[in-house]
């Protein structure tokens, strides 16, 4: 988002006020003058309970999930499903509509996070795959 930090600390962190996938650079400099950096691309996943509740009507089910999951809410729009692992990596992406199950057949075991987009509207939701 443009934030740049001159600190001398050597644990660095920003908050991030949208989620989303953001180019991220660390640029360092020792006390020689030498210059190094690294960029990284992360993919930030909004979890606040503002976010939480913005999609009215939204159930998935099962959960915890064995090979799929469902997903309903109470609009007639295409929803985009994005599915996370726990390192925020996005591992499946789709389209569906209200009813139609979201195929996990293809992911390890584990928690993932879910963010279902439609519309103006976003939620992201934690789901456990069982195997």
């Amino acid at each position: 988002d443009g934030n740049t930090a001159q600190n001398t600390p050597r644990i660095q962190n920003h908050t991030y006020a949208n989620a989303g996938t953001y180019n991220v650079t660390l640029k360092t400099t020792d006390q020689n003058g030498c210059v190094d950096s690294t960029s990284t691309s992360i993919q930030i996943v909004a979890t606040g309970l503002n976010q939480m509740n913005a999609v009215e009507g939204l159930t998935l089910y099962p959960n915890p999930a064995v090979g799929f999951v469902q997903i309903n809410y109470s609009s007639n729009e295409m929803a985009k499903v994005m599915v996370m692992d726990i390192h925020g990596k996005l591992v499946l992406e789709s389209r569906l509509m209200s009813g139609e199950k979201v195929n996990l057949e293809g992911l390890s075991a584990g928690v993932y996070s879910l963010q279902i987009e439609f519309g103006n509207q976003s939620t992201t939701r934690k789901i456990i795959l069982n195997k």
